[in-house]
């Protein structure tokens, strides 16, 4: 195989591990601003809940 050839597909394989690690990024970025609101939500509830504990 010639160098450029495998250049080339060096860069495209590349191209694709980039494509799919952009989105991982974008889903775990996600994942976490959910988890953040979830996590306030909970804190509402339970500071909600200890006015009426005794």
């Amino acid at each position: 195989m010639s160098k450029e050839k495998k250049k080339a597909e060096l860069e495209k394989k590349l191209a694709e591990v980039k494509i799919r690690y952009d989105k991982a990024c974008e889903e775990m970025n996600y994942r976490i601003e959910v988890e953040a609101k979830l996590y306030k939500d909970m804190d509402k509830l339970y500071t909600e809940l200890a006015k009426y504990e005794d």
